[in-house]
């Protein structure tokens, strides 16, 4: 799902990107990687602040998850 979201992303297709996040979220909620990519959503809905919320919070859940960690540094 992650590489489908980002694909979308970068086809600029914000619907389908959106789908591919939800799905993520289902089926995995606590996972980190589902968690920087409702951030990485919000970025490109201009959202910094929630994106910062849902990085650490990726972060948190997994301390080696290192995208969220190279995101949330990005943003900030």
């Amino acid at each position: 799902m992650f590489k489908l979201f980002n694909l979308s992303v970068r086809l600029n297709n914000l619907k389908q990107s959106r789908t591919f996040m939800e799905r993520a979220l289902k089926a995995r909620p606590t996972d980190s990687i589902c968690c920087k990519m409702q951030g990485d959503h919000y970025i490109i809905m201009k959202d910094p602040r929630n994106a910062i919320k849902m990085f650490e919070k990726g972060a948190a859940m997994n301390k080696k998850c290192f995208r969220c960690l190279e995101s949330l540094g990005d943003v900030c």
